[in-house]
């Protein structure tokens, strides 16, 4: 079956142009052709379709060969170029070959075009598939900039504007010799040789780039470090800012000093083999049925000896073992074409080699020449491309990352895996066109997206967008897309790359984000966001409510700005070194608003910290407890009014004994005066008597005074001892009344605590009462008088204080221990309690930044009191004889 042939004939006389249609027929070609002979008729006839060969007579009245090739180059078309002509001179056919000319039949030898067609279009597809694999690597290159650092060719960027060296990689700096800092500090026209193949023709591409040209396969000479001159083939892209200014250079650039090396050594060798002026072979050699006859230079070097070594040589001993039948079968056939084997050098050692061969004229005879390329680095480069798009697909399936492509055109398409997987596509299955694409957007996104391409295309910019899907099974995906145009060298939009990416659970973040924003600026309570030093970086809108400081005002600044001055240094020591360590910190602040209105907060404070556990900042919450306080305050107070009540009788007594003392001493005085038997000495002792009761009473009365008046709102501190030895001055005689005996624990030493020391002495007054209740009410059950326990505690290294209360009054139930301290809570009889003593004792505690519990031990109750110590204060010191009191 003929196989078709596309062939531009570029020839003035019709009949030499039918004889050459007949000749392709013959040949087993059923050519499509088209005559030519002018510039603007060939560059019509490629405007309107392409071509597999151009035949190209040598003689034309208004075109020329080489005017040809010049406008193949201009459109930029790789395909067999054949001069057809009569008898040539061996010169002007060595020009026309230099100029580009891939062969050249003579018409009275049209034997050789079927074969020479054949070798070249077979040629130009072996050219532009080394072609894609080359601008597949420089795709996979700008993909994947990992790889930029380690890939197997140079890459360099130099700024548009002083041309100095902004990037390389590590194959740039194994090139030229250079370390990263010698590059750092140099300019780019500092690495290329100082002639007319160097420096000359780098400033040529450095002006071209900056005109944003893009330079192709340059070939320049380059200056290592050592000062050793190299070739490298050189291509260039300028790089465009945002604004579409040139702002750098993407460079790749390849040692090419050996291929060069290997073309000059096939120039001097022209002579011998002008035969081979046409072939493009990196080793060459003539065989006479598999025997060596010549070879160049390359071909010597490649597999590792001298030329002279090589005449004689049978080719199959310089074949692997693994390729010999294939060699063998081809060698004997004669076959022509293009093949990959394995070579073996003289050292025995192999390396991957792409061999072709021909017929040629050697010495008056037809012998076989073969072209020998050592593809060890094209071999690693498919490597690492096959590397590069294993690692793509990836890196996309783990960022639910795909790509993909669309030719506008054909409305075809490219999609990589992980956006087949996207859509909830087999990986396998076909690539869906645009309006199949549309089907499975959302239908409440379809026609915006659907707006945003057509857009797009219309004004050739790109686009970015965020829309859903429906995946085959009904679920709905978010998804965000970007694209960029692909332009044809006339501007118009020929395609689209781009990229997709599965925003599902980000936009579930987000949504989640959103909620926890709108809870806290809609809080009940005032949040405040600190950064680790303290400064405020966000308030919410209840900050700007109670505080009256408006969010501007606040953020910057530190929470001192809320300071009153109530609020005892230590506290806040003990704040920051419990959120510093990473601990949660719960506690009240006496503050001041910016009208400078005091009020109460209870806060709780955290840090907030990194996955690797570091704090970065910290969250406050905290509640407006100022009315909460004052109902406390009037609890309080009403706690220590009934305290005092009940203590009535006891202060009663307490006070008749020094009244009976001061009245019996007058009485005895005035019986004296009547008798007029009174000594200055004996007045004196009565009226000392009576003063010492008179201050006794006058002691017991101001003790109630301050125990019963509202307690400041400032803390001070003061001694717990005081306080236990005060409670039990005002209980003491209720105590001996009743037979219980008191045995107290006191330190010499202890710190002191932060509040209010009428509050606490409160505290200890409704824990003795609940104790005197206890053992009064279990005495029908136990012949034991009854037993009180108070003591206090310096816990040292914990810096804290433990006051406790236990008695021997039968214990409390289990059942009762969880809810002893609940509002309006009691045991005992209708009439004998409010239910509130313990539960103002537990708040007081409480504010106190303490804790109290209740258990029961041998044989009754033990209340516990926990306080934290100052800790800037010494051990108080041995307490003195006075009658110091509590919260003066």
């Amino acid at each position: 079956m003929a196989k078709p042939l596309k062939v531009l004939i570029v020839e003035d006389s019709e009949g030499d142009a039918r004889l050459l249609v007949r000749h392709l027929r013959r040949g087993g070609f059923d050519p499509v052709h088209e005559r030519v002979e002018t510039a603007e008729a060939m560059r019509a006839a490629f405007a309107d379709k392409a071509w597999d060969v151009v035949l190209c007579d040598y003689k034309l009245p208004k075109f020329s060969p080489p005017a040809a090739l010049a406008l193949l180059r201009e459109l930029d078309v790789d395909l067999p170029f054949i001069v057809v002509s009569g008898a040539v001179g061996e010169e002007r056919a060595a020009d026309l070959m230099k100029a580009g000319a891939h062969d050249l039949v003579l018409k009275d030898s049209l034997a050789r075009l079927i074969p020479a067609i054949k070798r070249e279009m077979l040629e130009a597809k072996t050219r532009r598939k080394g072609r894609r694999a080359e601008d597949a690597l420089r795709e996979s290159e700008e993909r994947y900039r990992d790889l930029y650092e380690n890939a197997p060719v140079a890459y360099a960027s130099v700024s548009a504007v002083d041309g100095s060296i902004l990037r390389f990689n590590r194959m740039a700096l194994r090139l030229l010799g250079y370390d990263r800092d010698d590059l750092k500090r140099m300019n780019v026209s500092d690495l290329f040789a100082d002639t007319s193949d160097g420096l000359a023709k780098a400033k040529f591409v450095y002006r071209n780039f900056q005109r944003g040209k893009s330079i192709r396969r340059a070939e320049l000479q380059m200056k290592r470090k050592d000062g050793d001159l190299i070739w490298i083939g050189l291509s260039v892209e300028p790089v465009k800012d945002a604004e579409g200014n040139i702002t750098e250079s993407r460079s790749v650039f390849t040692d090419i000093t050996d291929r060069r090396r290997a073309e000059a050594a096939l120039r001097e060798s022209e002579e011998r083999w002008r035969g081979f002026a046409d072939a493009s072979f990196d080793g060459l050699l003539i065989h006479d049925s598999g025997v060596i006859l010549d070879a160049n230079e390359r071909f010597a070097e490649m597999f590792g000896c001298a030329a002279d070594e090589l005449r004689g040589t049978r080719v199959l001993e310089l074949v692997a073992p693994e390729s010999l039948e294939m060699v063998r079968e081809r060698l004997m056939w004669q076959v022509a074409e293009y093949y990959e084997a394995a070579g073996r050098r003289k050292d025995g050692s192999t390396f991957p080699m792409e061999v072709s061969s021909r017929e040629i004229a050697y010495k008056g005879r037809e012998q076989r020449a073969m072209a020998v390329r050592d593809i060890t680095e094209r071999m690693r480069a498919d490597k690492a491309l096959r590397e590069s798009a294993a690692v793509l697909a990836a890196s996309q399936q783990i960022g639910n990352l795909g790509s993909w492509e669309w030719n506008t055109t054909t409305d075809e398409g490219m999609w990589s895996d992980e956006t087949f997987r996207i859509f909830g596509l087999a990986p396998d299955s076909p690539c869906p066109s645009f309006a199949r694409f549309l089907e499975m957007v959302h239908p409440e996104d379809r026609d915006a997206v659907k707006k945003s391409v057509e857009e797009a295309v219309a004004n050739r910019r790109p686009y970015e967008f965020e829309y859903r899907v429906i995946r085959p099974d009904g679920t709905c995906r978010a998804c965000y897309s970007k694209a960029e145009l692909i332009l044809d060298d006339a501007g118009g939009v020929t395609g689209m790359v781009g990229i997709i990416q599965d925003i599902t659970e980000r936009k579930r973040a987000e949504e989640e984000l959103r909620k926890l924003s709108r809870a806290v600026e809609q809080s009940p309570a005032l949040v405040i966001i600190t950064d680790t030093e303290g400064n405020i970086e966000y308030v919410n809108p209840k900050f700007e409510q109670i505080t009256g400081y408006a969010a501007e005002e606040a953020i910057g600044k530190n929470p001192r700005i809320l300071k009153s001055g109530h609020t005892p240094p230590e506290e806040y020591k003990r704040l920051w070194r419990t959120i510093t360590s990473g601990g949660e910190w719960r506690g009240e602040f006496h503050n001041r608003k910016k009208n400078g209105e005091l009020y109460w907060e209870a806060a709780s404070i955290s840090p907030i910290t990194a996955p690797d556990g570091t704090i970065t900042h910290f969250l406050a919450v905290k509640e407006d407890i100022t009315e909460r306080r004052r109902t406390q305050a009037q609890l309080i107070q009403s706690s220590k009014l009934a305290t005092l009540g009940e203590m009535a009788t006891g202060m009663a007594h307490e006070l008749n004994q020094p009244l009976s003392v001061i009245r019996m001493a007058a009485d005895s005085t005035l019986e004296r005066l009547e008798d007029g038997d009174v000594g200055s000495e004996y007045l004196r002792r009565k009226l000392d008597r009576i003063s010492a009761q008179i201050e006794r009473a006058a002691g017991i009365i101001d003790h109630m005074r301050i125990f019963g008046r509202v307690a400041d709102e400032k803390p001070q501190a003061f001694d717990p001892r005081e306080v236990m030895e005060n409670a039990l001055g005002l209980m003491g005689q209720q105590l001996r009344l009743r037979s219980i005996e008191v045995e107290t624990a006191l330190p010499e030493r202890c710190r002191s605590v932060s509040g209010h020391g009428a509050q606490l002495e409160q505290v200890v007054l409704n824990l003795l009462t609940n104790a005197r209740d206890a053992i009064g009410s279990n005495r029908d059950s136990s012949a034991d008088a009854g037993k009180i326990i108070i003591g206090v505690e310096d816990l040292g290294s914990e810096n804290k204080l433990r006051l406790t209360v236990e008695d021997t009054g039968g214990g409390i139930p289990e059942d009762v221990i969880p809810r002893i301290f609940e509002p309006f809570y009691t045991t005992k009889e209708v009439g004998q309690g409010t239910g509130l003593g313990l539960s103002v004792s537990y708040g007081i505690v409480r504010d106190m930044g303490g804790t109290i519990e209740a258990a029961n031990a041998d044989g009754g109750a033990r209340f516990t009191v926990t306080l934290p110590a100052l800790e800037d204060d010494k051990k108080s010191g041995p307490k003195s004889k006075g009658s110091g009191r509590a919260g003066e």
